[in-house]
């Protein structure tokens, strides 16, 4: 897709550093959380053997107290440790930092929605026309900014009511154009409106009275070109005279 117009994005993209810069904070805590947590339960294994080890040589006299005592602290400086690591991740049962990771996610994914609806982009291939805007301006929401003439054009013919007897979809269709007047284009019916013109408008006839005056109604088919059609040679767009003939046999 192609971008039409864009708004000033300065303070979205701001607001989506920011959002991404506190996302990736957070992850590097949680992995500096989980890599301490790791690291404590090392430590306190060997700790814990450090102590087991004394405990029995003390309980044989080869070593002095203050010597088992200084195991003991360093057992009890591991375990406090382990504690401090485990609750920088857990807290009242849960995984609070997880809760926060996905809080912070979704203030990113809507910063980069914020930053991305900045941009208008064109819902078809064409030319555009009528540009009501120009850069600098401020519009509102709703608020027409041009007109996009598509590349892809086809014929709207109205035909009468009683000449769509043999017509059906498929059918070879030659059409004439008044702006190139010695060249036939190809083309074949794509689709017979169900309603006529009339009744499809936006404000469709009513009988009211009870009056009844026949009248042959006009109903829309849509023709399709079915040949390339060079457009640096033919420019064709909405609005020219066409003049469709069906095959009908």
């Amino acid at each position: 897709r192609r971008v039409l117009f864009r708004s000033d994005a300065t303070d979205y993209e701001i607001s989506l550093d920011r959002a991404d810069a506190a996302y990736e904070r957070m992850i590097l805590n949680q992995q500096n959380a989980k890599a301490n947590l790791a690291a404590s339960k090392s430590n306190i294994a060997v700790a814990k053997k450090d102590l087991d080890r004394y405990t029995a040589l003390y309980e044989e006299g080869a070593v002095s107290k203050q010597t088992l005592d200084a195991a003991q602290a360093k057992y009890d400086a591991a375990q406090a440790n382990l504690t401090n690591s485990e609750q920088a991740i857990l807290s009242d049962g849960g995984k609070v930092a997880d809760a926060d990771l996905r809080t912070l996610k979704a203030a990113k994914n809507q910063a980069e929605k914020n930053l991305e609806y900045t941009k208008i982009y064109a819902p078809q291939t064409g030319t555009i026309a009528n540009r009501r805007v120009e850069k600098g301006m401020y519009v509102n929401a709703g608020s027409p900014l041009c007109v996009i003439v598509p590349n892809n054009v086809w014929v709207v013919a109205n035909f009468k009511e009683n000449q769509l007897k043999d017509m059906k979809i498929g059918q070879v269709v030659d059409i004439k154009i008044d702006t190139y007047p010695n060249k036939t284009f190809q083309g074949k019916i794509d689709s017979i409106q169900r309603s006529s013109g009339a009744k499809s408008s936006l404000f469709p006839p009513e009988n009211a009275v009870g009056s009844f005056v026949k009248i042959v109604q006009r109903i829309p088919v849509k023709i399709v070109f079915t040949e390339d059609i060079d457009p640096e040679k033919y420019n064709i767009v909405p609005g020219m005279s066409v003049i469709p003939k069906v095959h009908i046999k």
